[in-house]
């Protein structure tokens, strides 16, 4: 059977302000009809209860459909259904998530399940801070295939040549890191994995143990091993919905411009400090 007309939305009896205190949620299916001004709304409830609740929103709101469906005898169109526009129901199935208290999670360690979800990101952020009160957070944005997740509490990431050196600074005062992933397509979600890098220069007996893991583009001048402490997760509800396109090759057109022989020097005059005049390291 295809139901063409519905869009769903949940409205929610909180008896606080917080999703996981609901007592009970009531799922709202709404459907205009040709011959009527105003939608035709059905509810039903379902506690909060049930571990399944997804599966049971789904049978509720496919019973729903059937009766609305059914009433109207309205004739299937053409157009496009809800599914079919991109959407997924978002706000009745995605929001909600698994079970009931999912609104953040702490886990033990870097699960399967996550590897395989952050391994399809294409984008993640890269967070350190200095020790001095008065110096400057860094944010950076990382992509290009350069993550690795090695262990349940290992990962590491090729670093790039740029104009900065921030992090590496940061990590040589602290090692304090963070790193964060969010999903620009389907169900939203954002992982964290919080825990102290270390950076490891070409040459060294650890960069031919990781070298061999990663892949490592000519203008890579490090790699940022990080030990994980902690893991965790959390909505992506204001994150937005931005297909991925492709890959930039702007740094590799840079770098063939400038001439792998010359990255050194470069290095040497550009990263050497950071912008609140911290050493990074003692790049060849």
């Amino acid at each position: 059977m295809q139901v063409n007309k519905y869009k769903f939305y949940e409205q929610f009896k909180l008896g606080d302000s917080r999703i996981n205190r609901a007592e009970s949620i009531t799922i709202h299916l709404r459907e205009k009809l040709p011959n009527e001004s105003a939608p035709v709304t059905l509810k039903t409830q379902v506690t909060k209860e049930s571990k399944a609740l997804p599966q049971k929103m789904f049978k509720i709101a496919a019973e729903a459909k059937k009766s609305a469906h059914n009433s109207s005898k309205v004739k299937p169109d053409n157009k496009p259904t809800y599914h079919q526009t991109g959407h997924l129901i978002p706000p009745l199935i995605q929001t909600l998530n698994a079970n009931k208290d999912h609104m953040g999670k702490i886990y033990n360690e870097i699960t399967p399940e996550l590897t395989s979800w952050v391994q399809k990101q294409h984008v993640f952020f890269v967070a350190t801070a200095p020790s001095a009160t008065e110096g400057h957070v860094n944010c950076s944005p990382k992509g290009l295939d350069s993550l690795r997740i090695l262990t349940p509490q290992t990962v590491a990431y090729a670093d790039l040549t740029g104009s900065g050196a921030e992090t590496i600074a940061h990590i040589r005062d602290n090692g304090r890191i963070v790193l964060m992933f969010c999903a620009f397509e389907g169900p939203p979600k954002i992982v964290r994995f919080h825990g102290t890098g270390e950076t490891v220069l070409p040459g060294t007996t650890l960069w031919k143990e990781l070298a061999s893991k990663m892949y490592l583009k000519p203008s890579t001048r490090a790699i940022i091993l990080i030990r994980v402490t902690r893991v965790s997760d959390s909505c992506g509800y204001g994150v937005p919905i931005m297909p991925f396109v492709e890959d930039r090759d702007v740094i590799d057109r840079w770098v063939e411009t400038k001439g792998v022989e010359n990255l050194s020097a470069y290095r040497r005059e550009k990263n050497a400090r950071s912008i609140d005049g911290l050493p990074t390291a003692e790049f060849e």
